[in-house]
């Protein structure tokens, strides 16, 4: 795992204290170096919208467990102003280990060795969707009015120490969708998927079966047209591997079509039931801006407890026929090829980033380097 060395950053609120002596020992070597992730919310936005009580006895005690079992800070970064998230965010990208050094130095007294300690961030959750903690916002490098007008949404600016526009470290958001059941099963993150892979893809979008060869245990590759989303069950969804590339929405997240005209309704949220890794290459498949589980496939599928989920916030580039070299396929190529490989989840997403922001060499490439995002438990 990749990990870069802490930068010095201004103050911020800390949240769940309640680390003991033990924790701390665990997350110690013996060489004096903690090795830490950092949990990122905001917890009186997280009141506001659950209520004081949902929050001090379901969520709460889930933040801790996760950040113990994570080895992780909880990093509170409210603000109210919401002019200021661009802001806030850069500053974070230059400022996680002043946090750090004062939580050491609020515990050391509990620390077994004496030693100079050494803080290294390994990782970053986020709680919360973009009311809780925003997604940043990226110039679009392919930005057209009328065939790209997207803003470009991104948890990447997190997790990039050096500023190079690659994340440095793996980086994953449970977004909340506005349900609490969502949230609880995602910190709980207790699935066990079935053993098994689903695809389907648009007609148009070839690439779909050598990428479905990757898996172990691949099936064939569901087609619409002529499928549509009555000739599948909930039941067929849900394995361990499951893959779409399929035409999606901003405006309605609910459905994904398939290619004809008119367009066939291939997937619905309704179906969106699976305990594995699900990743899918519609427009929009990870939009979650002012959506919930009743009209996001992405929230639904992490409602019902998906391991993970990747997608992209905004439009999505493909190539046509069996073409798995350049834009959207690439990147599926490699999540895929890595997640293979017995790496988890988050970090097949991690390693797949760095690659592709190896290979990636048209502004298309670079939008979708940064679009795709991780919904998800690392």
């Amino acid at each position: 795992m990749a990990i870069r060395r802490l930068r010095k950053l201004e103050a911020a609120d800390l949240i769940g204290k309640e680390f003991t002596p033990e924790m701390l020992r665990k997350v110690t070597t013996a060489f004096g170096i903690l090795l830490i992730g950092v949990i990122v919310t905001c917890k009186d936005r997280l009141i506001d919208k659950f209520g004081s009580d949902d929050y001090t006895n379901e969520i709460h005690p889930r933040l801790i467990d996760l950040a113990y079992k994570q080895r992780a800070i909880i990093l509170d970064i409210c603000t109210d102003d919401f002019k200021e998230v661009d802001k806030k965010i850069k500053q974070l990208r230059t400022t996680l280990v002043k946090l750090v050094k004062a939580r050491i130095e609020e515990l050391k007294v509990a620390l077994v060795k004496p030693f100079p300690i050494y803080r290294i961030i390994t990782h970053i959750q986020i709680i919360g969707g973009h009311d809780i903690v925003p997604f940043a916002v990226l110039p679009n490098p392919v930005y057209d009015p009328v065939y790209d007008p997207d803003t470009l949404y991104t948890d990447d600016v997190y997790a990039d120490f050096t500023g190079d526009d690659v994340i440095d470290v793996p980086i994953a958001r449970i977004p909340d969708g506005g349900s609490l059941d969502l949230l609880v099963k995602q910190l709980e993150g207790k699935c066990t998927p079935k053993p098994g892979a689903f695809g389907l893809g648009n007609k148009n979008r070839e690439y779909a079966g050598p990428i479905m060869d990757i898996f172990s245990d691949a099936g064939d590759v569901y087609w619409s047209a002529p499928m549509t989303s009555d000739d599948f069950s909930v039941s067929d969804v849900d394995v361990e591997h499951v893959y779409f590339i399929l035409h999606g929405w901003d405006v309605d997240t609910s459905i994904w079509w398939g290619e004809d005209s008119p367009w066939p309704v291939a997937f619905t949220a309704s179906l969106a039931n699976s305990q594995g890794v699900i990743l899918s290459g519609a427009c929009y498949g990870a939009y979650i801006i002012g959506k919930t589980p009743a009209n996001s496939i992405s929230l639904r599928f992490l409602r019902s407890g998906a391991k993970a989920f990747v997608g992209s916030t905004g439009i999505h580039y493909s190539t046509l026929y069996t073409e798995i070299t350049d834009y959207g396929p690439l990147f599926h190529k490699l999540f895929f090829e890595h997640l293979m490989t017995g790496k988890t989840p988050s970090e097949a997403f991690f390693r797949a980033k760095r690659d592709y922001a190896a290979e990636a060499d048209s502004a298309a490439e670079d939008k979708i380097l940064h679009e795709f995002v991780f919904y998800g438990r690392l």
